[in-house]
């Protein structure tokens, strides 16, 4: 365990290798995530936890390979934090407790022996890669192949007893369970397809569609931007222009991406409200019977950002969806890059 963290530590601080390429261009302008909707029911600052490693730190070189990293780009990066204290308070407004079911969060509270009424918050953030990596062949010729990888990291935040939990995961993973040591205030486990930290205030998986996928060293970056605050994905402009402009909710959710078509799809009626976008975001807070969302639209450029042409496709879709359902004293505004709506909803027919 040392010497990962030692390798980590080296390759964080003095690597020259290739970066990977944030969703536009990495500057170094670090943002804050404005924290409003905590309120009475705690949670903490999102944007804290939202890490933004290099692909290239995460790669498992352990095995061997053969190949080189030519190029990595992240393509998507999607969050989602909730606070369970208002869901089941509101569980009858809300028809249940669906915001807390299902998905990844879900599963790994059940492995670690968390029930959802035990969390002050969770946090899901998904991060894809697309990467280029050549080889040389025995006949000295060079290949080039295409891969792309994803990393879940699910983080479960309040008072946890680390005995309780370990005792847990051993009943769970049996005999594949190894300890890995501690890392800032963190007891490490491996499971053989997760890296977990147990922490105080926190718990804290890894996951991968890739077996080359180095869990700990993702651990160990997740963990320093909370407590060092790098790498943190606000680092990223349009990460952080995205996650400033609403007001953190009860319920939030937000995707950016490199492939806006496949990822929001495109349609002759709404083309002009489409035409740049590279990410969305959507925070709501529930106030009984209403409650208040912000919905924010990013796109490439100011150019894209129009207003009317958002509002358009609120009004046109206020009846027929989910999206923007009941809708009511609503606002739309351009500021920058982005267009955020801002209004009230009835609870049942929105959630």
């Amino acid at each position: 365990m040392g010497e990962d963290l030692s390798r980590r530590s080296l390759i964080r601080r003095g690597s020259t290798g290739v970066a990977a390429v944030g969703i536009a261009s990495l500057a170094g302008c670090t943002g804050s995530i404005p924290f409003v909707g905590g309120d009475e029911y705690g949670g903490v600052p999102m944007g804290n936890w939202l890490a933004d490693p290099a692909f290239e730190e995460l790669l498992d070189t352990s095995g061997g390979q053969d190949f080189e990293i030519s190029e990595s780009t992240r393509t998507d990066a999607e969050f989602e934090y909730v606070l369970p204290e208002p869901i089941f308070e509101y569980a009858d407004e809300l028809d249940g407790y669906q915001q807390l079911q299902g998905g990844s969060a879900a599963e790994f509270r059940d492995r670690v022996g968390v029930p959802a009424s035990d969390l002050d918050w969770q946090l899901t953030q998904s991060l894809s890669w697309e990467w280029e990596n050549t080889r040389q062949t025995q006949y000295g010729r060079t290949t080039t192949a295409q891969q792309r990888s994803t990393v879940t990291i699910d983080i479960l935040g309040g008072a946890f007893e680390a005995g309780d939990v370990e005792d847990t995961l051993e009943n769970w993973a049996g005999d594949s369970l190894s300890s890995e040591g501690e890392y800032e205030g963190y007891d490490f486990y491996d499971t053989g397809n997760a890296a977990i930290g147990v922490g105080e205030e926190a718990i804290i998986r890894i996951t991968s569609d890739q077996s080359n996928i180095d869990h700990i060293t993702a651990l160990e970056i997740t963990i320093d931007a909370n407590v060092d605050g790098s790498p943190r994905l606000t680092d990223d402009d349009d990460a952080n222009e995205l996650l400033s402009q609403f007001d953190q909710g009860h319920i939030n959710r937000g995707v950016l991406t490199e492939n806006p078509e496949e990822r929001f799809g495109t349609g002759s009626e709404e083309a002009g409200w489409e035409t740049g976008l590279i990410g969305r975001s959507r925070a709501s807070s529930i106030d009984g019977e209403s409650a208040e969302i912000s919905v924010v639209f990013l796109y490439e450029s100011e150019r894209n950002a129009v207003a009317d042409e958002v509002e358009t496709y609120v009004e046109r879709n206020r009846d027929i969806y989910d999206e923007f359902a009941t809708l009511e004293d609503y606002s739309v505004e351009e500021d920058g890059r982005s267009v955020t709506v801002t209004g009230t909803v009835e609870t049942q027919a929105y959630f």
